[in-house]
């Protein structure tokens, strides 16, 4: 019995191709327009007071002397009183929350900020605490 060797070869090959996932084939990254793949990130919320805001970013006052100065971007969206509006309703030293991540440079960048009386947007719900926090 002789196996032929001209098939064995493409076959082997083909096995090796499908067993490798493509670049950025993952569940969790998606392909850009601009052929970019990006991978989300953690979004992490903090309350405070709005201490100052411009066209590019904000500065947030937290709880005693701190403060985080967040980096807006044409996909920052503002919210008050729970509906969507433009940065420039929002008051200074109003009470604000601030979802942000962190970026690859090390900068925090404001995915969404919220004023008034629902500091979440909307069709989303505010966070519960789970009684896990303080949790070791």
């Amino acid at each position: 019995m002789q196996i032929k060797l001209p098939i064995v070869g493409p076959a082997v090959l083909m096995v090796v191709l499908c067993a490798a996932p493509a670049l950025g084939q993952s569940p969790a990254a998606r392909r850009t327009r601009s052929g970019k793949t990006e991978v989300p990130v953690a979004i992490a919320k903090f309350e405070g007071t709005l201490a100052a805001l411009d066209k590019k970013q904000l500065l947030l006052k937290l709880e005693g002397e701190q403060s985080l100065t967040f980096r807006i971007n044409r996909k920052t969206r503002f919210f008050l009183d729970g509906k969507q509006t433009s940065a420039s309703r929002l008051s200074v030293d109003a009470a604000v929350t601030v979802e942000g991540m962190k970026e690859m440079n090390g900068e925090l960048l404001a995915v969404t900020v919220s004023a008034g009386k629902h500091q979440h947007p909307p069709g989303l719900p505010p966070a519960q605490p789970s009684g896990a926090e303080n949790r070791l």
